[in-house]
């Protein structure tokens, strides 16, 4: 957009090609992220519903969190877990079914959309609602809630087992019954997978927005939602029993997502800058088999060169490059997309990022 002024602007838009239903992948948010869930059976990376039932009482092997209506508690993850480009080895779980990598002592229970700058940072929510204890079935009162957790070698899984609705508290033992659980699985040298799956859902709160479904990143500015006030993205799959969804960076094919037109390159990695949308400044980390000359430039949309970050020899292992946003004359590039290429040799990876002002 312009004005005889000379000032401009640019808006960036997303069309869909083709019919759209909920049996295809939601997303990609800015970041990569794209959230399939059971119903997109076309599609490699669609999960299979198999619940995991870890609750002691009922024969799982699980860890049992005893918390206070509206509580948080912070417990260590038995391996490094890359969420949103970022290393964590922790995480908060709170009462209202969501969990958040940043240690935090918030509870929130009034649910919002994603992404937005109120709730935790860097949040994962299977079912945000204001959720109560189990049931005493003598006096129906609720009693404190009971949050499972359990490592099997392999993957993190935390449930909420017989957590009730708050919306629908006044109908005692007729109250809406949640089951949920988050399963976390890490990926090498990668954001890792998270999982939600629903053994016993309802999502009555009418009068307070629902459930929220999705994940947001640590900037809260960047999210993937799935469900907000009843409302589903055309190729979300309402929540039901049985229902489960992946959220994963891996895309539906080569020829989308933020990592178009890529293949993989055996022995070369190159990271989602973060953060992304960006600014004034974004971090680049690529990663190497064995010692290699690399090239790290940066281009705009038009295919023109603006900066050469990288232009020297580098060990194995990985590394991180930092841009601010110049160009070769440190002259400040305006708002837009980018593309960032890495070449070593005959291999050339390519991402895109916004710089966002």
């Amino acid at each position: 957009f312009s004005n005889a002024g000379n000032y401009t602007t640019d808006c960036y838009a997303s069309f869909t090609a083709g019919p759209v239903d909920n049996t295809a992948p939601t997303g990609p948010d800015p970041y990569g992220y794209y959230a399939y869930d059971s119903n997109d059976t076309g599609y490699s990376q669609h999960p299979t519903y198999n619940w995991i039932e870890i609750d002691p009482n009922l024969g799982g092997s699980g860890s049992t969190i005893i918390m206070t209506d509206d509580a948080s508690h912070t417990i260590p993850l038995p391996f490094t877990f890359k969420y949103y480009g970022h290393d964590y080895n922790s995480i908060t779980v709170c009462s209202n079914g969501w969990i958040s990598f940043v240690t935090t002592w918030m509870p929130n229970f009034a649910n919002i959309n994603i992404p937005a700058a109120l709730g935790p940072y860097a949040m994962v929510a299977p079912y945000w609602d204001d959720l109560k204890g189990m049931m005493n079935q003598a006096d129906t009162t609720f009693a404190d809630m009971r949050t499972i957790y359990y490592y099997d070698g392999s993957k993190f899984i935390i449930e909420w087992c017989d957590a009730y609705n708050n919306y629908t508290i006044n109908l005692g033992p007729n109250a809406s019954l949640e089951k949920f659980e988050i399963i976390l699985e890490p990926v090498v040298g990668d954001d890792g997978n998270i999982i939600f799956q629903y053994h016993t859902i309802n999502n009555p709160d009418a009068s307070n927005n629902y459930a929220t479904v999705g994940i947001e990143n640590q900037t809260q500015m960047v999210g993937l939602q799935y469900s907000y006030a009843n409302y589903y993205a055309a190729t979300a799959s309402p929540l039901t029993a049985g229902l489960a969804i992946k959220f994963t960076t891996n895309p539906p094919d080569q020829y989308v997502g933020n990592d178009d037109p890529n293949v993989a390159v055996p022995g070369l990695f190159l990271g989602q800058n973060y953060p992304n949308p960006f600014n004034p400044e974004t971090r680049i980390s690529f990663s190497l088999k064995q010692k290699a000359d690399v090239s790290l430039k940066i281009y705009n949309v038009k295919g023109q060169l603006v900066r050469t970050l990288v232009n020297a020899s580098y060990p194995a292992g990985a590394s991180e490059i930092t841009w601010n946003g110049t160009d070769e004359r440190g002259n400040v590039v305006p708002s837009g997309v980018y593309m960032y290429r890495l070449e070593t040799g005959k291999n050339v990876l390519t991402k895109k990022m916004i710089l966002l002002k």
